[in-house]
């Protein structure tokens, strides 16, 4: 039987989200490195599916444009002065290099992108379904007490081990389960925006997409993760108004957030798991995470004043917090990164490294805006689902980013894949159309008020 290098790609592909959606089971059952080699073999079948295929002498001009960036940011400030390869510690690393690769191989082969995104519901769905029978069965966490050895942070000791689902911290449960919202959010923003809506199979789809949308919202309120539903909820509501119809998309949009506040108050007087969270956003502010925080970002700011222009090193700042508070004051944040990437990287790489980080995130950004825009020229709704989707997640990121690790801890891996389904699309498209798809559309939309114009001036 032939081997078709699509069915390379797709194995290769399942087999990276398998690991990054089962992260801290596969470590704590194989060990980081057995589960990095399964990662490699991952990404050697995309490789070989690329060398198979027929486009593999032909690298467009445009999607070169879209990848060196990262390239240049991972040569210059990731590898270089590297202060966990340092310390003998590769594997964080390597699975940040590992994640860009996966970027521009997922860019590269630019078809059957359904594939991708359904396969992160698929397998991102498991951590939903874990999160609502934890909820009704806890005793069945069990099992997964005897892999962790401890109860994982954000659990109350086991009270609420519904909160981390089949991690080991509960931040990583809400990281899988936003990849699978704004999928969810994606799809089902796109098949309400369909003319042929009236259709018995179209009507099926959006029901059941709609459906596990709400189980999910559901599993990510369990979690009580203050920053992915504040920032979720962010994304979902700017990429619903960004694709949808300008002339009634404000209103739904309002009678949409409506009701998601008066139900979200209805069940917090009839749900404790809703009258967590709401408690969770009233403590913000005065809570130790959020002072701890704030020390944090002083010593960033104090790190960058001293090596403004190339910084202290990929990595460093989580050993310099350690020296600089000290291992009594530092408590549970010793050897942590610094709750917001932007100071960071500015401590770590000085003024040029988040200049270059800056243009990478905010022109992947500005790119899939331009296909939103152009929407109406991406044939496929498979393709219009991953560009959306790419939208909120990179919002998404743009935003946790303030508060979070996106760029060192896992969900960098999800915003590698998103950006590589744009960079696809956007050369898929552009090569199709021989221009920058957002130039062609206003470039149609002038030539149109010209025709108008002619035909006025002839009456």
């Amino acid at each position: 039987m032939r081997i078709r290098s699509y069915d390379i790609q797709h194995i290769g592909c399942i087999l990276f989200l398998v690991y990054i959606f089962l992260y801290d089971l596969s470590n704590a059952l194989l060990g980081n490195w057995v589960s990095l080699i399964v990662v490699i073999l991952a990404e050697a079948l995309c490789f070989a599916s690329i060398q198979k295929g027929e486009q593999r002498y032909k690298v467009p001009k445009i999607y070169l444009k879209k990848i060196l960036p990262w390239l240049f940011f991972a040569l210059l400030f990731v590898i270089p002065r590297n202060q966990l390869a340092a310390r003998n510690i590769y594997f964080s690393t390597i699975r940040w290099l590992m994640a860009v690769l996966l970027m521009c191989m997922i860019a590269y082969k630019n078809e059957e992108y359904e594939h991708i995104t359904r396969s992160i519901c698929v397998i991102g769905f498991l951590h939903v379904l874990a999160t609502w029978v934890l909820y009704f069965v806890p005793s069945l966490y069990k099992g997964l007490y005897k892999i962790w050895g401890e109860w994982p942070v954000g659990t109350a000791k086991g009270q609420l081990v519904y909160k981390a689902g089949l991690t080991g911290h509960y931040s990583r449960s809400a990281i899988a389960l936003i990849s699978v919202l704004l999928i969810l959010t994606a799809a089902v923003t796109v098949y309400l925006q369909k003319k042929e809506m009236a259709t018995r199979f179209t009507f099926t789809r959006t029901a059941v997409t709609a459906a596990l949308f709400v189980l999910t919202l559901g599993a990510l309120f369990l979690t009580a993760k203050r920053s992915a539903l504040l920032f979720g909820l962010g994304a979902m509501v700017l990429g619903y108004v960004a694709y949808g119809n300008k002339k009634n998309s404000f209103l739904r949009l309002v009678v949409i957030m409506a009701a998601m506040l008066a139900a979200v108050l209805i069940l917090s007087r009839f749900l404790a798991p809703v009258r967590i969270v709401i408690d969770r956003f009233l403590e913000l502010g005065s809570d130790s995470s959020t002072i701890n925080r704030l020390k944090m970002w002083r010593i960033a700011l104090e790190l960058f004043a001293e090596h403004p222009v190339i910084g202290i090193g990929w990595e460093g700042f989580k050993y310099q917090y350690y020296l600089k508070i000290g291992a009594q004051s530092a408590g549970a944040y010793d050897f942590l990164d610094a709750h917001n990437v932007y100071l960071q990287v500015l401590a770590e790489t000085g003024i040029t490294g988040f200049a270059l980080y800056c243009f990478c995130v905010f022109s992947t950004f500005m790119t899939t805006l331009k296909l939103l825009k152009a929407k109406d020229r991406i044939a496929r709704d498979a393709d219009k689902i991953a560009v959306l989707y790419a939208f909120m997640y990179q919002v998404y990121y743009i935003l946790y980013c303030v508060t979070g690790n996106c760029l060192y801890d896992i969900t960098f891996v999800h915003y590698a894949i998103a950006n590589g389904l744009v960079y696809g699309v956007y050369t898929k498209t552009v090569m199709a159309g021989k221009t920058d798809p957002y130039r062609v559309k206003a470039a149609a939309f002038q030539n149109a008020m010209k025709t108008n114009s002619i035909k006025i001036n002839a009456m």
